[in-house]
């Protein structure tokens, strides 16, 4: 229960900023024993990603739909940027953005020392032209992938939690 009020404050550090909190779900989730930020295996985080992200990439209703038939709960949204963040017990944190300038899906999970390599693999087996550029305090990986629409891929850190994120414009 402390793993989950740590992650439940964490989430109403991030409502701070946002437009609507869901308080309804906010409250079910804060009945459970577990973590909506949960440490993971890699093939798990991976496993979500390519469920939620890449095999739904560009089609935010499809996400969601997924996300509610696997019982995730609408967390946060911010309606200035289109954010929502879907949050269930012990599984990655999942996060959509859509707006003027293309979607947006990502997984957030404990720090994890393998997800960079594998991640790297992931995208590299997903796509023929792509390129790994750019690194910084956070940023630990940034793929761009050739091709229009522009696809990119990227891995960062945030306070001990790691965000996969693909990117559609």
């Amino acid at each position: 229960m402390k793993r989950l009020a740590a992650s439940l404050a964490a989430l109403f550090f991030l409502s701070a900023c946002a437009t609507s909190v869901e308080w309804g779900a906010i409250s079910e989730l804060a009945n459970q024993d577990g973590d909506i930020v949960p440490r993971m295996a890699t093939s798990s985080t991976l496993k979500t990603f390519d469920k939620y992200c890449y095999q739904n990439r560009g089609n935010i209703p499809a996400v969601k739909r997924a996300l509610e038939k696997d019982g995730y709960l609408l967390a946060i949204q911010r309606k200035r940027d289109g954010y929502q963040g879907f949050a269930y017990v012990n599984r990655p944190f999942v996060s959509l953005i859509t707006n003027d300038g293309g979607t947006s899906c990502s997984v957030m999970v404990k720090r994890d020392p393998n997800l960079a390599a594998a991640a790297n693999r992931f995208v590299r087996s997903k796509h023929k032209r792509v390129e790994a550029v750019g690194r910084s305090a956070k940023l630990e990986q940034l793929w761009i992938v050739k091709r229009r629409p522009l696809v990119s891929y990227a891995l960062y850190a945030e306070d001990g939690d790691q965000v996969l994120m693909l990117n559609i414009n």
